[in-house]
This record gives structure tokens, sequence and C-alpha cells, in this order.
């Protein structure tokens, strides 16, 4: 409590001065046998440069005060650990670090994302990371921590790095960043038998999440269902159209054939009543697409027409079906 009450006057009392608004201030508390801390730069060429050094008093206690910068990151060398802060347009950030290494940031939605990216980062990776990153994100991914997020990942992940790179070319074209991460995304293009680049269009690695509502109302996450079955197809389907029922045949018969399968049937339709009604007997899950939600989803999967089905398998996306007759085929492949 004492920590958290000594931050919080200090952020007071910056409040209150006038040079606030042209300085960027963090506060932190570390533990009482810290050493001095080294801040970090990022350098034009790549790398991180020595650009200060901070005195820790006998609390722990540091103030680090800077030009306020335009979107940077800052990386504090504290013993043998890094910290990565954001010194975006908040003036004032706090850090607590913890003994046993681990720490939290606050003061901006940025400073918030940074923390969580940490949080997802530092724990043993598995199957359910690059997702829980992404949701994470979502609504985020041209901040100055998603950012981040792609250089802790070193763009291993093709999900992130396209919605990224895709955000920032969108709302920040002239950031140098963006250049950066649409020359990654470039070179993670696949090559064609002509020898031109194309961007891939399905995610390689991970999924995005969807939560909307069943037929009773409740709301049911995609996630629910891909992590309880070894293999999930994804179906985005016009309930509406004519051709509904035949596409429905079509899943049906791989999920009769496979009960291991899971299905996530996200439906369009004119209104979620008549949509419910042309679901009712479909054994798997089905959820209702609003109008609102359906941009961001169809975005994020990148895709422009319905019906698209995709394949989910140890928390990863393997394949993308644009054919409703190939569904069958396709997941005897992986079952």
């Amino acid at each position: 409590m004492k920590k958290f009450a000594y931050i919080s006057a200090l952020a007071l009392l910056l409040g209150s001065c006038s040079k606030g608004d042209k300085e960027w201030t963090l506060y932190g508390e570390l533990p009482q046998d810290s050493e001095s801390i080294v801040l970090e730069l990022p350098s034009a060429t790549g790398g991180w440069y020595a650009a200060d050094s901070v005195s820790v008093d006998s609390n722990g206690r540091f103030t680090l005060t800077r030009p306020r910068a335009n979107s940077q990151i800052y990386r504090l060398k504290i013993g043998g650990q890094y910290v990565y802060v954001p010194a975006d347009s908040t003036e004032t950030l706090s850090l607590v670090m913890n003994p046993g290494g681990g720490y939290v940031i606050e003061g901006s939605r940025e400073a918030t994302l940074f923390s969580e990216i940490n949080d997802i980062l530092s724990s043993p990776a598995d199957s359910t990371t690059n997702r829980r990153l992404l949701k994470a994100l979502q609504d985020d991914f041209g901040s100055t921590a998603a950012y981040y997020a792609f250089l802790r990942t070193e763009g291993k992940s093709k999900t992130l790095l396209r919605a990224v790179a895709n955000a920032y070319s969108t709302q920040k074209p002239d950031d140098p960043r963006t250049a950066i991460l649409m020359a990654r995304l470039r070179a993670a293009s696949t090559p064609t038998p002509s020898g031109e680049t194309i961007v891939i269009e399905a995610p390689e690695l991970g999924y995005f999440d969807i939560e909307l509502l069943n037929r009773k109302g409740e709301v049911t996450s995609l996630s629910s269902v891909a992590d309880t079955h070894s293999l999930t197809l994804l179906a985005f389907v016009n309930s509406a159209a004519e051709t509904a029922p035949a596409v429905n045949l079509n899943i049906g018969e791989a999920y009769t054939a496979y009960p291991q399968l899971g299905v996530y049937e996200v439906g369009f339709g004119e209104n979620q009543h008549q949509w419910a009604e042309a679901t009712a007997e479909l054994p798997w899950t089905n959820v209702f697409q609003s109008e609102s939600a359906s941009q961001t989803h169809l975005g994020q999967y990148n895709i422009s027409a319905i019906p698209t089905f995709f394949l989910i398998k140890n928390g990863e996306i393997i394949e993308r079906i644009n054919n409703p007759a190939d569904i069958k085929s396709t997941i005897s492949k992986y079952l």
C-alpha cells in the first residue's frame, strides 16, 4: 500500500506542475537492493543504445523525466532484466517491480497493454499464447503496445504481424515503424509460381477469438469450442441465403462423420429471430453475427465472400476452405 500511495502522491504533484505539458515522467518503486537504472533508446538502425542512467534511493524509488516522445518505447535495464515502457502522450506513468522480477506499469491505456503483453509473454508458451495476445490487442493494433508485441515476438506470429502492419499502414502511414512492419510483412508473404508475392490471406498462427450470442441468448466464444475439441470448423454462413441449407448439409455430413469435430458457425441473417428459426435444428454451436460486429470479424479473418470456413487445431488455424463441398474431404486429412 505504501508503494502505491507514494506513486499516487507523486502523480498528483506532477499534475500540479506546469512543466507536465512538455515532459514525460516515470515514477518507480523497485526492490530495495536495486542499483542504478540504465535508460536505453531504440537505435535508428535497430537495437538499443544507452542514453542515460537513473539513480535509485535507499527505498528503491526513482524518478525518470525526459522530453515527451511521440509514441516512443523506452527500455530500462534493471540488474539483469529489461523493462519496456511506453513514452506516449500521458505525462505520468508508474512502475512497480516485485522482488521476484514481475512488474506492473500504470497510468495510461498503453501502459496497461504493456503490462498485459508482458504477463502473456512471460508465462510458459502454449497453444493459447498467440490467441491471448491477439485478444488483448484486438482493439489496439495501431498502438505502440501492438508494435511492442511485434518486437517481443520478433514477428514470428504472422497473424499479429499482419494485423499490426495493416493498422499502422492505415492509421499511421508516415510513422517510421510502418515501413519496418510493411517490409517484414512483405518478407513473410508467399511466393507464387510466377515469382510474384502475395500477402497470405488467412491467419497461420493462432486465431481471433469470437464472442457472440447463441440461440439461448448466451454469450458463446469460439475458444470454448476450439479448446475442447481436437479439431474445430469455424464457419461463416449467411443463414438467409438460398444456399444456406446446402451449406449446412455439407457441415452436417462432416459433423456426423467425425464425432471429435467441433463446429462454431457464425450466422448472418436479416434479423436474429429469423436466424434462430433457420438454425433451430442444427446440433452444433451456432451464434448470431450482428451488423456492428460483422466488419470486425470479417476484417480479422480477411473474408470477402460468405460462406468461408477455417479449420483450427491446437490453437492454430491450419487451413482455409472456400468451397462448402470440400469441407468433409479437407477435414478427413486431419482426423
